[in-house]
């Protein structure tokens, strides 16, 4: 049952004589690992002089391990933050710190590297595209591409440069018209435009559209618990979502030797174990 400030104020004021426990308020405990807010990979409030590691959440049980794994060998803390790549720019843009940034697609670390202070961004890895459905459409990767083009199908996507996935569909966009002629006149005519802000598993939820293009490991994480049909794309269709790695030029020496960590084998395994291919 939810209590209201009155009511709490009320209970702490009858009790007060009592000094019954809970009547005083506390500061907020410390996040628990894994929260979108910046902390230290093995848990609680960051430790002075933590490495900031921002990353996509899609790669969050990746970036935890590795993360981990530095922190042990090396004794560095790192300080985790996930979020949306386009929302993590932004925050970055506006002044929040971050050294290592790992984003889906890579406009927007190249917004970063264009300002002239973040290293231009690399690939680490790369994820296949599935097409996320509404249970009432069944679909097979071979029939993927006709049902984007059906009359009675509702595709959202995000503009190009506003989110990753914007990008990766019309890069699929092009792709549709070498496949069948005048794919990419239907698509660019029939597709409804999303603002950043319209997450594409709600639209689906809430019956606004009907198909969207998602990154496989994000569309299996968005879909686990709902009737949302998940349908790999073929290759032919399969433009993939690369993630790229970026760094603040003016990080430390630590914050740097993190990015190469996460650059290396052992990296490349974690991204492997996540279903993502690897350069």
């Amino acid at each position: 049952m939810q209590v209201t400030r009155a009511a709490w104020l009320s209970a702490c004021l009858l009790a007060l004589a009592a000094c019954l426990p809970g009547c005083t308020p506390t500061r907020e405990s410390a996040p628990s690992a894994g929260q979108d807010t910046g902390q230290a990979a093995s848990g609680g409030a960051p430790a002075p002089g933590a490495i900031r590691l921002w990353a996509d959440s899609a790669l969050r049980p990746a970036v935890q391990a590795i993360a981990s794994r530095h922190e042990a060998r090396t004794g560095q803390p790192v300080a985790l933050t996930f979020g949306s790549s386009a929302a993590l720019r932004q925050r970055i843009s506006q002044g929040q710190e971050a050294d290592v940034f790992v984003a889906a697609g890579s406009t927007q670390p190249q917004q970063l590297a264009s300002g002239g202070q973040w290293q231009p961004p690399a690939v680490i890895a790369k994820d296949s595209l599935c097409l996320m459905t509404a249970p009432r459409l069944t679909v097979a990767p071979a029939t993927a591409l006709g049902a984007l083009l059906r009359a009675d199908v509702r595709v959202g996507a995000y503009q190009p440069g506003a989110e990753p996935l914007g990008d990766a569909f019309w890069q699929l966009v092009d792709r549709a018209d070498q496949l069948q002629s005048g794919a990419h006149a239907t698509l660019t005519a029939k597709v409804h435009v999303l603002s950043g802000g319209q997450p594409l598993r709600e639209e689906l939820m809430q019956g606004r559209i009907d198909a969207a293009v998602q990154g496989c490991i994000g569309a299996g994480a968005d879909a686990a618990s709902t009737a949302l049909g998940i349908t790999p794309l073929p290759a032919a269709l399969d433009t993939g979502l690369p993630y790229t790695l970026t760094w603040r030029l003016k990080a430390s020496e630590a914050a740097r030797q993190l990015a190469q960590a996460m650059q290396s084998p052992e990296a490349a395994q974690q991204w492997r174990a996540l279903g993502l291919q690897t350069p």
